[in-house]
């Protein structure tokens, strides 16, 4: 009975995704990417589906980002705001952080995949992003030596606004981070580092 009702729930949200379209308009400036209006249809998010072989657990795990994917709000992101900012600390795109994958994103992911002697699409695939984390981890030599112990370990980088997950010694994944809220309860930015906490 769980599975036939996951089936139908599934369908109702994938249709009522295909009947609105999703608005993308981040503010930009010049020599920036331009946001525009997507349409998503059910039928590109069943071939998307299937085109995908990976899963959350796998190392570096990040979905596909592709142009026209947009981060509209904080429960909206295609993890282009981060694609931006990797690709900017490897040095292959200096356009400035939009969240809109525009022409000059798409641009900066075929320099990044070239460099990394990937295929050249232009879209951030499971592999793009293995090695674009890989790349970008901020500072992973200095975290404390908890991390770097068996088992499981997040460690957080107050500085660096970042998480790394650790397993067996090495790091399994990133993540860019900022806790807090809006307005108030936003984290203040410091110099205070906080790594592990029991």
């Amino acid at each position: 009975m769980k599975k036939v009702l996951g089936v139908f729930g599934a369908a109702a949200f994938v249709a009522s995704l295909g009947a609105a379209p999703v608005q993308a308009t981040p503010p930009v400036a010049a020599g920036q990417d331009s946001a525009q209006t997507l349409s998503v249809s059910p039928g590109s998010l069943a071939v998307a589906g299937r085109r995908g072989r990976f899963g959350v657990k796998d190392r570096w795990a990040r979905e596909t980002t592709r142009y026209g994917d947009s981060d509209s709000s904080v429960y909206s992101i295609e993890h282009v705001t981060e694609l931006q900012y990797r690709l900017s600390w490897a040095g292959v795109y200096n356009s400035g952080v939009t969240g809109y994958f525009g022409p000059m994103t798409r641009e900066g992911v075929r320099t990044y995949q070239r460099r990394e002697k990937l295929r050249v699409t232009g879209v951030a695939t499971h592999k793009t992003w293995a090695h674009l984390l890989r790349d970008t981890v901020r500072r992973p030599g200095r975290a404390p030596h908890v991390c770097r112990t068996g088992g499981w370990h997040a460690c957080y980088d107050r500085t660096k606004h970042q998480v790394t997950l650790w397993h067996g010694g090495r790091i399994h994944n990133t993540w860019l981070v900022r806790g807090g809220g809006y307005g108030s309860l936003e984290t203040r930015v410091g110099n205070t580092v906080v790594y592990y906490r029991n």
